[in-house]
């Protein structure tokens, strides 16, 4: 907000206008954020004159709840139109099924690549863990931990949590399926868990009820993300090479995880450490430390602008 350079308080000036909803304090992780937010574009509706002139295409939320707009129906004139920041890039159409029968809107996408925004959310101390991480990390050495790991809650009868996909690797994990070089624990709490992951070659990266928190936790800690979030818009996906720093399989391919990774050769493998050592600013929010996760997202806003401009939403 105290950012002059993108800012402006004249309106005429303005190619978008931010709402601060403040929809958190309302909802918290899983509520509804429907009617507050509903209350807060009515009064700008009928206060402000610019939200009936585009009818909200050029207005923009933040959502930083688990599901994001996942709560709002589409075809809702106050809110459908909304340019929405979220954490969670949920892409899917066909929500019938039972891992996602806990999505609020059947069958409606709740992020649209053209209009909304996929942000790295802000989680405590890391821009100390990522000041850490690499003041000493090493992109050309491979570490001789796991070659994959995950530690975090399973949920073996909740399908809807992280849609089927941490059950489906605890499955093959308890089922002796993916080998000894794999470490997977549903503990929350390992005291190591920080040494764990910064030896470990890869870590495992799913969705939870809604956005996942690993992803910039292990870009903070230097190990390569295997990211499994089919139909999921992750962070600035549009602005990021994903393919330098991360490996993205589909659900399907869990069965043959170890094979694939294993098959990965230590010389690509050492490309994808430098990406984590190039790209892990992107997830960072405080610029003191090298954080650009606020720069990437004024990009992410300034093209949602022109793709508004050239009517793609």
């Amino acid at each position: 907000m105290n950012d002059w350079t993108v800012r402006t308080e004249n309106p005429w000036e303005a190619n978008l206008f931010f709402v601060p909803a403040l929809t958190y304090a309302y909802s918290s992780n899983l509520g509804d954020v429907t009617v507050h937010l509903q209350r807060v574009m009515t009064w700008v509706r009928d206060q402000r004159p610019f939200f009936n002139r585009t009818a909200g295409k050029d207005h923009f939320v933040w959502l930083p709840n688990d599901r994001g707009g996942c709560w709002i129906d589409p075809s809702d004139p106050l809110l459908g139109n909304l340019i929405k920041i979220s954490h969670f890039g949920f892409h899917q159409t066909n929500t019938k099924l039972p891992e996602f029968k806990m999505m609020p809107q059947q069958g409606a996408s709740c992020h649209i690549p053209e209009r909304d925004v996929v942000a790295a959310p802000y989680s405590w101390q890391q821009e100390l863990l990522a000041n850490e991480t690499y003041r000493t990390f090493n992109a050309s050495s491979v570490p001789n931990g796991s070659l994959l790991f995950f530690a975090g809650s399973i949920r073996e009868n909740e399908p809807e949590y992280s849609g089927g996909v941490r059950q489906a690797l605890w499955k093959l994990y308890k089922g002796g399926k993916l080998g000894a070089s794999v470490t997977i624990t549903d503990r929350n709490n390992l005291t190591n868990f920080r040494d764990l992951v910064r030896s470990s070659k890869y870590c495992f990266a799913p969705w939870g009820h809604g956005w996942g928190s690993r992803l910039g936790l292990y870009m903070v800690l230097g190990c390569v993300p295997v990211i499994v979030q089919d139909g999921v818009y992750q962070p600035y996906q549009h602005l990021l090479p994903y393919h330098e720093f991360s490996i993205q399989l589909p659900m399907s391919r869990l069965p043959h995880i170890t094979a694939i990774l294993s098959a990965i050769p230590d010389t690509e493998y050492v490309k994808l450490r430098q990406g984590l050592a190039k790209y892990w600013p992107a997830f960072v929010w405080h610029p003191k430390w090298g954080g650009q996760a606020y720069d990437y997202v004024i990009r992410s806003l300034a093209a949602r602008a022109k793709n508004h401009l050239a009517q793609l939403y």
